[in-house]
């Protein structure tokens, strides 16, 4: 079903595959992955099913006991499908990719290895909203699975400013899902700390913008998670 011509098909079969795996194992997991993700090229609509599955397993439980070598393999693979030219694989791989940095061994490395690649999506004016919200999904994946002790260390300044300037744009549904990534990398429901702590390292404009975002938008969300969607 990974492979059904049907986009929402393929959804909601990562979804019961992720599930299964929970069910059954990290060995078993592993096994899927390397037979149904990992190998083989395959159409467009392969290639969706294949990111559903990347994020939808990792996002699950089990994703936590996967091995490093695994992630890494998976790591190459999401590059490839957020740069795909199909716009269902590209929107899945966004998405995907945050999964995988949430889930590697070392999330704050990874992120940073991948950093030019996300702003390179994030800074594009002429890229797909959907692409913009998927990537935000990402993003949101990554700071809740990755677990940091301090996410906006996590994320670093450069990449918050970006997801900023997003939740300042003129696209409501992009502003929405870059107000989810900022109440979340500066953990809005435990305090002003991460707000302070965002403040002590960026410039003064850009703070200025933040904490207007901030007591405007991101105090009046109560609770934000995919992990449960």
């Amino acid at each position: 079903l990974l492979e059904h011509m049907d986009e929402t098909v393929r959804e909601a079969a990562a979804k019961a595959l992720a599930a299964a795996c929970d069910a059954l194992g990290v060995d078993a997991t592993v096994d899927v992955i390397q037979d149904s993700v990992i190998n083989g090229e395959g159409s467009g609509e392969i290639r969706h099913g294949k990111a559903c599955a990347i994020r939808r397993i990792l996002s699950a439980n089990v994703g936590a006991e996967i091995s490093g070598g695994v992630i890494s393999d998976l790591l190459k693979l999401s590059v490839d499908l957020m740069k795909d030219d199909k716009n269902a694989v590209k929107d899945a791989g966004c998405t995907a990719i945050g999964a995988v940095i949430g889930r590697a061994k070392n999330p704050t490395e990874t992120l940073r290895s991948l950093e030019g690649d996300l702003l390179s999506i994030m800074g594009n004016s002429k890229e797909r909203l959907e692409t913009h919200q998927a990537l935000a999904k990402g993003l949101c994946l990554a700071l809740q699975l990755a677990g940091a002790d301090d996410n906006v260390d996590f994320f670093g300044t450069t990449l918050l400013n970006a997801c900023l300037k997003l939740a300042m744009s003129g696209a409501q549904r992009v502003q929405f899902a870059y107000n989810d990534v900022l109440w979340l990398a500066l953990n809005v429901d435990d305090g002003h700390a991460g707000l302070d702590r965002y403040n002590s390292q960026a410039m003064f404009e850009d703070s200025k913008q933040m904490k207007s975002v901030y007591s405007k938008v991101l105090l009046k969300i109560k609770r934000v998670t995919l992990l449960d969607d």
